[in-house]
């Protein structure tokens, strides 16, 4: 359970698992009949991808000079000059956290991760690059008390220097986390830390969102305009949700570069993608290149590239784009396959052996064989947004050839995990519940998904917390489960940020995006009396729903405008998705 959940429970009697002790639990039940009472707003960053630097095509203009290693794999070398440099590292609590995949299949915590990657980041930097070394977390606790010492908590390890590449792995190799994540003053102290003009850059690793509750978009915007030359990179380490929309708002605003890893080899190779940004740029990421994203409207692209042709609103419809077929379905974004020298921001070319894929993003989820020795694979390029890179090769088994890659909307699944075995997001919410928790299971089976057979019981239900959530709930009666929900998260007045549905779809989003999700799908808007709510139902040819709930209309009525903010998420039964009063009865 995070840091916030752990103080929630603690003032609430409840213990770090979740659950509630004896004689407070009337105190829980209370919260719990009015926690949807409660009015609440949401702040939603706009423009995430507003501002894109103007770039030359889908691919680049020229080919980035290539080198032979010894194991024969080609890879790229940055020509680019050396700029002043500040390197911010997350050394909040949560990088405790033993999740990362690290090499030969061993996990590791994420501070050991982003270190090893560090240093290799260090030792691939030119000798005379002015460096400066900073990090956030680790003087200050965790704990509520320790918030307001823990918002200041950021630390000039090495100021700026040319760089020394032992000292400079010493002094990141030595940092211990456990506190916030004031990204914003981390920022501002890494800026006044760089050159007063000229070009410079600051690279951020984190792997969650501001927790002092200064927009760290916004300082990022005002530093760029205070320093038009200074771009900001940022490395998303196994986030989601509002951590990445803030990371990469801060790239997006200093026309640096933004990309997610979800383990060591990914976060090396994007740590290493920061020092030529040009090529990155015209490099596929997990979710789009150039600046135009998978899921993005075509009136979203053109905002910030007006080059882009006609795209027709209704039905499948390919348009040419800097060399690139953008592939757009009912005016969304699908697919983008460049025409030639794809590459991928990982370095992955056409050309490569496909083990030099594999190695980086798993085995294939899919493979379809073409024609003769030609086959069709599809590797996990982000598995929250469902994306995919369809590679084509030629051979056989590791040595078979890159001939094309395409990223698209294309990641399949079968009974919530991609074909292949491997695992999608567990705690994404979808129609029922989650990819392991669906209503109408036995209570009983609960644990064989992880979840403590203790429950909090109030309203006549039983609730359990999801494992790897703070505020995700399981909602069980008369030993069948009922659904699963989001919960009222007293920091944020709303729902924690964190919880989404499997389209992404989460607090701070609006009606409109709900319904261009469940396009084509039946939408029940319903006004609930409970905590005067308004809800958007969806219901699956099974019966099983997924609900969200909105501010009510002053007028009472059942119509859900198109900019209301999503408040709460639930999914089960179609007394569930649309209400908390199924318990009540």
């Amino acid at each position: 359970m995070g840091v916030r959940a752990q103080s929630i429970a603690a003032t609430r009697g409840i213990p770090a698992n979740g659950r509630q002790t004896g004689d407070l639990r009337r105190q829980y039940v209370q919260w719990m009949e009015t926690r949807e009472a409660r009015r609440f707003w949401i702040c939603r960053l706009v423009g995430l991808v507003a501002v894109a630097v103007l770039m030359a095509a889908c691919t680049s203009q020229g080919t980035p000079h290539t080198s032979t290693s010894q194991d024969g794999q080609s890879s790229s070398s940055s020509t680019a000059p050396a700029v002043p440099t500040a390197l911010v590292l997350d050394a909040s609590m949560s990088m405790t956290e033993a999740d990362a995949p690290g090499k030969n299949g061993a996990t590791v915590t994420r501070i050991e991760a982003a270190t090893s990657a560090a240093g290799t980041l260090i030792e691939s930097m030119p000798a005379d690059t002015q460096f400066t070394l900073l990090t956030y977390g680790t003087k200050a606790g965790s704990t509520p008390a320790d918030k307001a010492a823990g918002c200041r908590d950021v630390t000039t390890l090495i100021p700026l220097a040319s760089i020394d590449p032992r000292a400079a792995k010493d002094a990141v190799g030595a940092i211990t986390p456990k506190g916030y994540t004031p990204i914003g003053l981390a920022l501002q102290r890494a800026a006044d830390d760089l050159p007063a003009d000229g070009p410079q850059s600051i690279i951020v690793v984190s792997d969650g969102q501001d927790t002092c509750g200064v927009p760290p978009c916004d300082i990022a915007s005002d530093l760029h305009r205070q320093r038009p030359d200074l771009t900001i990179s940022t490395v998303g380490f196994r986030t989601d949700g509002a951590g990445e929309k803030d990371l990469s708002c801060i790239a997006n605003v200093t026309g640096g570069l933004f990309v997610t890893a979800d383990d060591s080899a990914q976060l090396a190779t994007r740590l290493g993608a920061t020092q030529d940004l040009s090529t990155a740029r015209n490099s596929l990421t997990g979710t789009g290149l150039n600046g135009a994203e998978i899921g993005q409207t075509a009136d979203d692209i053109r905002a910030t590239h007006g080059d882009l042709p006609a795209v027709n609103g209704s039905g499948e419809v390919v348009v040419l784009w800097r060399d690139c077929d953008l592939t757009f379905s009912d005016g969304v974004l699908t697919a983008i396959a460049p025409r030639s020298g794809a590459r991928t921001v990982d370095g992955v070319t056409v050309g490569d052996p496909l083990s030099k894929a594999t190695g980086l993003y798993g085995d294939p989820v899919k493979s379809e064989q073409s024609t003769g020795d030609t086959k069709v694979v599809l590797l996990t390029a982000d598995a929250e947004a469902g994306t995919a890179y369809k590679t084509t090769v030629d051979g056989s088994g590791d040595d078979a050839t890159i001939k094309r890659i395409v990223l698209c909307r294309c990641l399949p699944t079968t009974s919530g995990k991609p074909d292949g075995g491997t695992s999608v997001d567990a705690t994404a919410l979808t129609f029922g519940g989650t990819a392991e928790i669906q209503a109408g299971m036995a209570e009983t089976d609960l644990a064989s998904v992880g979840i403590t057979p203790e429950a909090s019981p109030a309203h006549g239900c039983n609730y359990y917390f999801v494992p790897g959530t703070d505020y995700l709930h399981v909602m069980a009666s008369r030993g069948k489960v009922l659904g699963v929900y989001s919960i009222y998260d007293p920091d944020t007045e709303g729902m924690d940020p964190a919880v989404h549905n499997a389209e992404g779809i989460r607090a701070g989003d609006t009606a409109a995006d709900v319904r261009a999700a469940y396009k084509g799908a039946k939408l029940t808007e319903k006004f609930s009396g409970l905590g005067s709510k308004n809800i958007i139902r969806v219901v699956d040819g099974d019966g099983k729903a997924i609900g969200f709930s909105f501010d009510s209309n002053s007028d009472g009525s059942d119509a859900v405008p198109d900019s209301a903010v999503v408040q709460l998420i639930r999914a089960g039964t179609e007394d569930v998705a649309r209400g908390f009063e199924v318990c009540l009865r």
